[in-house]
């Protein structure tokens, strides 16, 4: 068995797994449910247009947060958790797509999820213990470097060239796992990785369209 199929079995298996534990969550938790159509048109907008963009490459996180509180359809404090959990379904289509369609190093990806879950999971217990007010700071900042890169993007100061490569290894390797680790760690507060992924990718020389396997699958596992 490849060790490709081996990765894409994961990615489903994921899948299943999150997707039975949210409707166990859900049905253990019932009035989590109020209100739920009242908001289930306005979301179903927000998520659709958001995440045709976020296909192309532009991030969703920053949009979504601002939608979520300038309609108020999420609470403040659930807005961080909502984005990663409301994310997992897109990211698990976008891995899947990108993998069969984009040629890349399959360990660069794996050694590159690993690092990036782990700052994940590091973040989340952060996150979690954080009261509503810092909850707003956090957003808040994570909205400014939303803002400030996509600005740094439409002026050309991010790199959008980049190589050839369509791996790493080496010291470049440990390099993209220390960054995508502390991305990993920052999604975890509502600030997305696809501009600063895409800017990695091409400073250590691979080929820009391998940022796509690489955001979505970092994201899908983390």
């Amino acid at each position: 068995m490849s060790t490709l199929l081996i990765y894409q079995i994961a990615v489903v298996l994921i899948l299943g797994s999150c997707f039975l534990y949210e409707v166990i969550d859900i049905v253990k938790h019932k009035e989590s449910l109020k209100g739920f159509w009242r908001k289930f048109v306005p979301m179903s907008i927000v998520a659709i247009v958001t995440e045709f963009f976020d296909m192309l490459g532009i991030g969703s996180y920053g949009p979504q947060t601002a939608c979520f509180k300038a309609f108020k359809l999420v609470d403040d404090i659930n807005i961080p958790g909502t984005l990663n959990t409301a994310a997992l379904t897109i990211t698990i289509a976008g891995t899947l797509l990108f993998i069969n369609t984009i040629e890349m190093e399959i360990m660069t990806l794996i050694w590159m999820v690993i690092a990036s879950s782990l700052g994940a999971a590091i973040g989340s217990r952060f996150v979690t213990k954080l009261d509503v007010t810092k909850i707003r700071y956090a957003m808040g900042g994570a909205l400014a470097v939303v803002a400030l890169i996509f600005a740094a993007g439409q002026l050309n100061l991010l790199p959008s060239t980049g190589g050839e490569l369509l791996g790493l290894h080496g010291w470049k390797l440990i390099v993209a796992c220390v960054i995508v680790f502390i991305f990993g760690a920052l999604m975890m507060i509502g600030i997305g990785c696809y501009a600063p992924t895409m800017a990695t990718i091409c400073l250590l020389g691979m080929n820009p369209v391998i940022a796509y396997p690489v955001k979505y699958g970092t994201c899908a596992f983390l």
